[in-house]
């Protein structure tokens, strides 16, 4: 059978998988995240003098935790926010940045894709949550995602109904 790109089959073990393209993008910009975060000069000295004048104020690349998904959205949100000071910043240090724009544009896609899930579990994990709440909430994310004309943002959508339709009772 085909695998899909966001694979959210798993009865145990509820882990999302992402096909090889996504899963090396979202590695090199962690590697770019780390390059920053680890090392006080190049982000203090090189980094936040671009944000600082594009932003008026500094903004740090945050890194995820890849057992948190929510954490990978964070994270790439804030590294397509900051593409450009990040682009200088590389340049002042001699590295290429290693990003094309299609490569930008799928960033911004799964982030486009992911942050209504992310809303979502938000919404329904709080405590006033009733069972028509997430009714409500689960249907205006799917109206949500399917919205999105993007190729992310159909698999999520497949990903997400599919899973919808697998939890409830016949």
């Amino acid at each position: 059978s085909e695998e899909s790109d966001f694979n959210l089959e798993g009865q145990e073990d509820e882990s999302v998988e992402l096909n090889s393209q996504y899963k090396d993008l979202i590695g090199r910009v962690r590697k770019e995240c780390k390059r920053f975060k680890r090392s006080p000069v190049k982000n203090d000295d090189g980094l936040q003098v671009y944000v600082i004048e594009a932003e008026g104020k500094e903004k740090n690349l945050l890194l995820d935790c890849k057992t948190r998904w929510n954490s990978t959205v964070l994270m790439l949100k804030r590294f397509h926010e900051l593409r450009y000071p990040v682009k200088h910043a590389l340049i002042d240090m001699d590295k290429s940045f290693d990003f094309s724009e299609p490569d930008m544009k799928t960033i911004e896609d799964i982030v486009a894709a992911l942050e209504p899930l992310q809303i979502a579990v938000t919404k329904l994990c709080r405590r006033d949550c009733t069972l028509v709440k997430a009714e409500r909430i689960l249907e205006l994310t799917m109206e949500t995602l399917s919205k999105l004309e993007t190729d992310v943002g159909n698999q999520v959508y497949d990903a997400f109904v599919e899973r919808v339709k697998a939890r409830r009772n016949a």
